[in-house]
């Protein structure tokens, strides 16, 4: 935590560095960097219970074990149609390089 505090400073510093900056865009930079910083330091923490639970066999990290969990939805039901929406919008098994090359993610 006191690497990633740390390391906040140094980027806070380095988005208001410029001299010409008036003080209100520099306190909202700074608010903003925090803001951020908050949700950074929260995945941060989240990711790393993740892989404990993972190395404890609490937690199934495989895709393909969890692609096989659930019941398959009946075809061109409305479980279905949810179901293709949410895996085009946030698939479970892509990268963000997977998504871009799927014609569906892109609105």
């Amino acid at each position: 935590d006191s690497i990633l505090l740390a390391l906040r400073e140094q980027v806070k510093k380095g988005v208001v560095s410029d001299p010409d900056m008036c003080q209100c865009v520099r306190n909202r930079l700074e608010e903003l960097v925090d803001l951020f910083w908050d949700d950074l330091l929260a995945t941060v923490s989240k990711t790393m219970e993740d892989v404990k639970d993972v190395q404890l066999g609490n937690q199934v990290a495989d895709v393909n074990i969890l692609a096989e969990l659930g019941d398959e939805p009946c075809l061109l039901g409305p479980r279905w149609w949810r179901a293709k929406t949410l895996y085009h919008l946030v698939p479970f098994d892509l990268s963000i390089f997977g998504n871009l090359k799927d014609p569906w993610y892109w609105p």
